[in-house]
């Protein structure tokens, strides 16, 4: 049993920082709710910010190979995610968008999905990855220990979300897994957010003003919008190393 232990208890990480994740955003998404009226995102946010330093300081250093994150590269992936469809949902759905609070939106886009989808891709896919290497386990169960692990954390109340959130992490794995290149997971994780939360967001002014068949156009071209970036960003990544050397 205590070899078990030492060998596969590097898998208890991710549950431990999300339950000390979890508890400090609940207390704070009270008092930002009272004083800035902003919502749990945002408390979620500055804990995945304090999250995300810890690991860099202390635990990301100590993995077998840790490649250096290209932040260039990242956020000229994810302003070109983000742009187009931006564009999409502008052209498709534009009369929807007139009543949305500007300033909660781009708050959620660009402040709150960032430092989740950062914090969520250094534990979930980087570190979890090259540990379950070095520990000699094979690809299946990589991949099903990775994401069901990343919907379980995520705290699923039906099992259309956990089956989301478990696609949604496997898929994310096999990007890693193939690309070994954490900005383009993390643009890719931070994207998908910002999409899925817009979604949800405008969907009863888009059936309104459209109807539900327009709503769920724009969210499927906005995800073939990100298919299309991806494969036309991977095979020439390499035209890119500069830009993870910044």
């Amino acid at each position: 049993m205590r070899r078990f232990i030492k060998k596969y208890g590097f898998i208890a990480y991710p549950v431990v920082v999300y339950t000390a994740f979890a508890l400090p955003s609940l207390l704070l998404s009270a008092v930002l709710r009272t004083v800035w009226q902003t919502d749990l995102l945002t408390a979620n946010a500055l804990c995945a910010l304090g999250v995300s330093i810890f690991h860099l300081r202390y635990k990301r250093k100590k993995l077998p190979a840790a490649e250096k994150i290209g932040y260039t590269r990242l956020f000229v992936m994810s302003f070109l995610m983000l742009s187009v469809m931006a564009a999409l949902w502008l052209i498709l759905a534009g009369k929807a968008l007139s009543g949305l609070n500007v300033r909660f939106l781009c708050l959620a886009v660009f402040w709150d999905f960032f430092w989740i989808a950062f914090m969520e891709e250094l534990i979930f896919r980087e570190y979890l990855v090259k540990k379950m290497e070095a520990a000699g386990m094979r690809l299946g169960i990589m991949l099903l220990v990775s994401s069901v692990l990343f919907s379980l954390c995520h705290r699923p109340d039906s099992a259309g979300l956990f089956l989301e959130r478990t696609v949604l992490g496997a898929l994310l794995f096999l990007l890693y897994f193939k690309s070994r290149d954490l900005s383009l997971c993390v643009a890719v994780h931070w994207a998908y957010n910002a999409l899925i939360y817009t979604f949800r967001l405008v969907l009863p002014a888009v059936c309104e003003h459209y109807s539900l068949t327009r709503a769920g156009l724009t969210g499927f071209l906005c995800l073939m919008a990100l298919l299309g970036i991806i494969i036309v960003y991977y095979p020439n990544k390499s035209k890119f190393a500069r830009h993870s050397k910044r």
